[in-house]
Protein backbone atom coordinates (compact mmCIF):
# COMPACT_ATOMS: atom_id res chain seq x y z
CA UNK A 1 0.00 0.00 0.00
CA UNK A 2 1.36 3.54 -1.21
CA UNK A 3 -0.76 6.14 1.02
CA UNK A 4 -4.47 4.77 0.23
CA UNK A 5 -4.18 2.59 -2.80
CA UNK A 6 -3.10 -0.92 -3.60
CA UNK A 7 0.42 -1.39 -5.55
CA UNK A 8 1.84 -3.82 -7.17
CA UNK A 9 5.26 -5.00 -8.72
CA UNK A 10 6.67 -7.39 -10.38
CA UNK A 11 8.78 -10.11 -9.18
CA UNK A 12 11.69 -9.25 -11.04
CA UNK A 13 11.13 -5.81 -10.57
CA UNK A 14 13.72 -3.51 -12.04
CA UNK A 15 14.85 -6.52 -14.46
CA UNK A 16 14.58 -4.93 -17.85
CA UNK A 17 15.13 -7.26 -20.75
CA UNK A 18 15.71 -5.93 -24.32
CA UNK A 19 12.93 -5.83 -26.72
CA UNK A 20 14.01 -8.78 -28.84
CA UNK A 21 15.05 -10.90 -25.62
CA UNK A 22 11.34 -10.25 -24.09
CA UNK A 23 9.74 -11.04 -27.36
CA UNK A 24 11.96 -14.29 -27.58
CA UNK A 25 11.08 -15.27 -23.90
CA UNK A 26 7.68 -14.60 -24.95
CA UNK A 27 7.40 -16.76 -27.70
CA UNK A 28 9.46 -19.00 -26.34
CA UNK A 29 7.28 -19.63 -23.34
CA UNK A 30 4.04 -19.67 -25.53
CA UNK A 31 4.85 -22.31 -28.10
CA UNK A 32 6.50 -25.37 -25.50
CA UNK A 33 3.59 -24.65 -23.40
CA UNK A 34 1.00 -24.69 -26.19
CA UNK A 35 2.21 -26.14 -28.88
CA UNK A 36 0.90 -27.53 -31.48
CA UNK A 37 0.19 -23.77 -32.39
CA UNK A 38 0.20 -21.36 -35.18
CA UNK A 39 1.88 -17.85 -35.45
CA UNK A 40 -1.39 -16.67 -36.08
CA UNK A 41 -2.11 -18.04 -32.63
CA UNK A 42 0.25 -16.85 -31.13
CA UNK A 43 0.00 -13.14 -32.38
CA UNK A 44 -3.63 -13.27 -31.07
CA UNK A 45 -2.58 -14.65 -27.72
CA UNK A 46 0.10 -11.84 -26.89
CA UNK A 47 -2.10 -9.16 -28.55
CA UNK A 48 1.53 -8.05 -30.21
CA UNK A 49 1.57 -6.38 -33.60
CA UNK A 50 2.32 -8.90 -35.82
CA UNK A 51 5.89 -8.17 -36.85
CA UNK A 52 6.85 -8.36 -32.89
CA UNK A 53 5.39 -11.99 -32.83
CA UNK A 54 6.98 -12.98 -36.07
CA UNK A 55 10.19 -11.00 -34.56
CA UNK A 56 9.98 -13.22 -31.19
CA UNK A 57 8.85 -16.53 -33.08
CA UNK A 58 11.77 -15.99 -35.54
CA UNK A 59 14.32 -15.77 -32.88
CA UNK A 60 13.43 -19.37 -31.21
CA UNK A 61 12.32 -20.72 -34.51
CA UNK A 62 15.33 -23.25 -34.68
CA UNK A 63 14.36 -24.76 -31.24
CA UNK A 64 11.13 -25.69 -32.30
CA UNK A 65 9.80 -28.65 -34.59
CA UNK A 66 6.45 -28.20 -36.96
CA UNK A 67 4.06 -30.36 -38.35
CA UNK A 68 1.54 -29.80 -41.36
CA UNK A 69 -1.39 -30.81 -40.79
CA UNK A 70 -4.10 -29.41 -44.04
CA UNK A 71 -1.59 -27.91 -45.19
CA UNK A 72 -1.02 -25.50 -41.89
CA UNK A 73 2.45 -25.55 -40.38
CA UNK A 74 1.96 -25.97 -36.64
CA UNK A 75 4.88 -25.17 -34.19
CA UNK A 76 5.77 -27.58 -30.91
CA UNK A 77 8.43 -28.30 -28.83
CA UNK A 78 10.32 -30.94 -29.59
CA UNK A 79 10.40 -31.86 -26.24
CA UNK A 80 6.12 -32.24 -25.68
CA UNK A 81 5.40 -35.39 -24.67
CA UNK A 82 2.61 -37.46 -26.03
CA UNK A 83 -0.93 -37.26 -25.71
CA UNK A 84 -2.68 -39.83 -23.34
CA UNK A 85 -4.00 -42.55 -25.84
CA UNK A 86 -7.38 -42.54 -23.32
CA UNK A 87 -8.59 -39.53 -21.22
CA UNK A 88 -11.30 -37.04 -20.59
CA UNK A 89 -10.95 -33.86 -18.72
CA UNK A 90 -13.69 -31.45 -16.69
CA UNK A 91 -12.24 -28.39 -17.60
CA UNK A 92 -13.16 -24.46 -16.38
CA UNK A 93 -14.26 -21.87 -18.10
CA UNK A 94 -11.86 -19.79 -19.39
CA UNK A 95 -9.28 -22.85 -19.91
CA UNK A 96 -5.81 -21.90 -21.72
CA UNK A 97 -6.46 -25.02 -24.02
CA UNK A 98 -9.45 -23.17 -25.29
CA UNK A 99 -8.38 -19.31 -25.16
CA UNK A 100 -4.59 -19.99 -26.15
CA UNK A 101 -5.55 -20.26 -29.56
CA UNK A 102 -6.87 -17.79 -32.59
CA UNK A 103 -8.56 -21.19 -34.49
CA UNK A 104 -9.71 -23.36 -32.54
CA UNK A 105 -11.05 -26.41 -34.85
CA UNK A 106 -8.11 -28.21 -33.92
CA UNK A 107 -9.83 -29.02 -30.78
CA UNK A 108 -14.10 -28.33 -31.75
CA UNK A 109 -15.63 -28.55 -34.23
CA UNK A 110 -16.18 -25.17 -36.13
CA UNK A 111 -19.88 -25.19 -36.37
CA UNK A 112 -20.04 -26.12 -32.18
CA UNK A 113 -18.23 -23.31 -31.40
CA UNK A 114 -21.41 -21.42 -30.51
CA UNK A 115 -21.23 -24.34 -27.76
CA UNK A 116 -18.83 -23.12 -25.62
CA UNK A 117 -18.95 -19.54 -25.82
CA UNK A 118 -22.49 -18.50 -26.54
CA UNK A 119 -23.43 -16.13 -29.07
CA UNK A 120 -19.42 -15.24 -29.16
CA UNK A 121 -19.91 -13.01 -26.31
CA UNK A 122 -16.23 -13.94 -24.71
CA UNK A 123 -18.50 -16.29 -21.95
CA UNK A 124 -16.26 -19.73 -22.44
CA UNK A 125 -18.28 -22.44 -20.70
CA UNK A 126 -16.85 -25.09 -18.75
CA UNK A 127 -15.84 -28.08 -21.11
CA UNK A 128 -14.92 -31.54 -21.57
CA UNK A 129 -12.28 -32.83 -23.56
CA UNK A 130 -11.72 -36.38 -24.18
CA UNK A 131 -8.94 -37.94 -26.53
CA UNK A 132 -7.73 -33.91 -26.79
CA UNK A 133 -11.30 -33.17 -28.84
CA UNK A 134 -14.05 -31.08 -27.06
CA UNK A 135 -16.94 -33.33 -26.79
CA UNK A 136 -19.45 -30.83 -24.68
CA UNK A 137 -20.04 -28.98 -21.47
CA UNK A 138 -20.81 -29.19 -17.74
CA UNK A 139 -21.74 -27.20 -15.12
CA UNK A 140 -21.93 -27.77 -11.57
CA UNK A 141 -24.06 -27.16 -8.55
CA UNK A 142 -22.68 -27.23 -4.85
CA UNK A 143 -24.92 -28.70 -2.55
CA UNK A 144 -23.96 -29.16 1.17
CA UNK A 145 -23.22 -32.56 0.54
CA UNK A 146 -23.04 -32.99 -2.94
CA UNK A 147 -21.92 -31.78 -5.90
CA UNK A 148 -24.56 -32.40 -8.61
CA UNK A 149 -23.29 -32.21 -12.05
CA UNK A 150 -25.33 -31.43 -15.24
CA UNK A 151 -22.99 -32.63 -18.82
CA UNK A 152 -24.15 -31.65 -21.98
CA UNK A 153 -22.33 -33.52 -24.92
CA UNK A 154 -21.80 -32.09 -28.06
CA UNK A 155 -22.97 -35.26 -30.08
CA UNK A 156 -24.69 -38.87 -28.17
CA UNK A 157 -22.21 -40.59 -25.94
CA UNK A 158 -20.99 -44.56 -26.15
CA UNK A 159 -21.08 -46.39 -23.24
CA UNK A 160 -17.27 -45.72 -22.79
CA UNK A 161 -17.50 -42.07 -22.95
CA UNK A 162 -20.23 -41.95 -20.25
CA UNK A 163 -18.41 -44.29 -17.81
CA UNK A 164 -15.78 -41.92 -18.40
CA UNK A 165 -17.85 -39.07 -17.35
CA UNK A 166 -18.92 -41.49 -14.74
CA UNK A 167 -15.15 -41.42 -13.38
CA UNK A 168 -14.86 -38.20 -13.71
CA UNK A 169 -17.42 -36.26 -11.98
CA UNK A 170 -16.52 -39.21 -8.75
CA UNK A 171 -13.13 -37.81 -9.30
CA UNK A 172 -14.11 -34.05 -8.77
CA UNK A 173 -16.21 -35.31 -6.14
CA UNK A 174 -13.83 -37.07 -4.06
CA UNK A 175 -11.55 -33.75 -4.85
CA UNK A 176 -14.28 -31.34 -3.23
CA UNK A 177 -14.68 -33.88 -0.79
CA UNK A 178 -18.79 -34.10 -1.62
CA UNK A 179 -20.61 -37.27 -3.21
CA UNK A 180 -20.89 -36.30 -7.09
CA UNK A 181 -24.37 -36.77 -8.80
CA UNK A 182 -24.38 -36.75 -12.61
CA UNK A 183 -26.88 -36.68 -15.65
CA UNK A 184 -26.51 -35.67 -19.35
CA UNK A 185 -28.43 -33.00 -20.68
CA UNK A 186 -29.20 -31.69 -24.31
CA UNK A 187 -27.02 -28.90 -24.96
CA UNK A 188 -29.20 -26.04 -26.32
CA UNK A 189 -27.01 -23.27 -28.08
Amino acid sequence: MRRNETTFLALDAGKTLPKEEALAQLARRYFTSRGPVTLADFTYWSGLLVSEARAGFEAIKAELVTEVIDGQAYWLSPDMPEPPQRSLYLLPGFDEYVLGYKDRTAVIEAHYLDAICPGGNGVFMSTIVRDGRIIGTWKRTLKPKTVDIVFQPLQPLDAEGLGLLAEAAAEYGAFLGLRATMRTAPLTF
